[in-house]
């Protein structure tokens, strides 16, 4: 009888602590995939990222290439222009064309950073996400697994 009671009492203290054990392999196995779907949605996220800033960048790389390759001749060759035509300086005239020609470089500089700022937003998804697997997670961990 002794042996009866503690294999039952055994018994009954191997209930919940197999029911936890199913319970916290269970929750790894969900913990689990969402991670590897958010390693998935990310490297989508990225790919499509790249995708839309490559040409921007290519553009904006291109642009300060051929500014800084013209520069120099277009600076000068204007100013000498302007200054012949006018009644400015050289000195005047190289420095009124030095700051359009800064103008117009900060305006392409404008329109590429805007390409690859709006271009980013892919990534939105893969924040969101995360966001929500992770409240998933705390919210199981706090309530054991059971809805409230």
């Amino acid at each position: 009888m002794a042996h009866q009671a503690a294999v039952n009492g055994r018994r009954q203290a191997e209930r919940p602590a197999r029911a936890l054990r199913m319970g916290i392999g269970e929750f790894t196995a969900h913990a689990l995939s969402l991670a590897e779907l958010q390693g998935r949605l990310l490297a989508l996220d990225l790919k499509e990222t790249q995708t839309k800033t490559l040409r921007p960048i290519i553009l904006a790389a291109v642009a300060m290439v051929i500014l800084l390759a013209c520069l120099p001749v277009a600076l000068l060759g204007g100013a000498w222009l302007l200054a012949s035509g006018t009644a400015l300086s050289e000195g005047a005239a190289m420095l009124i064309l030095a700051g359009t020609f800064m103008v117009l470089a900060a305006v392409m500089a404008w329109f590429a950073w805007k390409k690859i700022r709006t271009s980013c937003s892919a990534l939105t998804r893969s924040r969101e996400e995360f966001s929500r697997n992770l409240s998933w997670i705390k919210d199981t961990l706090q309530t054991g697994g059971h809805a409230d």
